[in-house]
């Protein structure tokens, strides 16, 4: 939310591959985070319908806690499903 405040939510969308009118309603929703107050974690994450999806999918995770530790995955083949369990438990819920 804090990248479609500054930038503005058309640029935000685009860039990240967001619908605009979702990314909108999220942004209306949410008052503004006052800076410098804790970790900000993800409110929403957009998963597409699974027609318009390709079967498989390959991408790149990355991932960086609060110390500075960073982690990146490359992932080839993975489904939909795959990547929303895989979102699930790195987020220490169930999915």
């Amino acid at each position: 939310m804090a990248l479609a405040r500054e930038h503005g939510i058309n640029k935000t969308a685009r860039t990240l591959g967001l619908k605009y009118d979702s990314l909108k309603k999220h942004l209306d929703a949410t008052p503004p985070a006052a800076s410098g107050r804790g970790k900000v974690e993800p409110e929403f994450i957009e998963l597409l319908p699974q027609e318009m999806m390709p079967l498989s999918l390959e991408c790149t995770i990355e991932l960086e806690d609060g110390r500075g530790g960073k982690m990146r995955m490359h992932m080839k083949g993975a489904s939909l499903a795959d990547l929303a369990s895989l979102a699930c438990r790195l987020r220490g819920s169930r999915p």
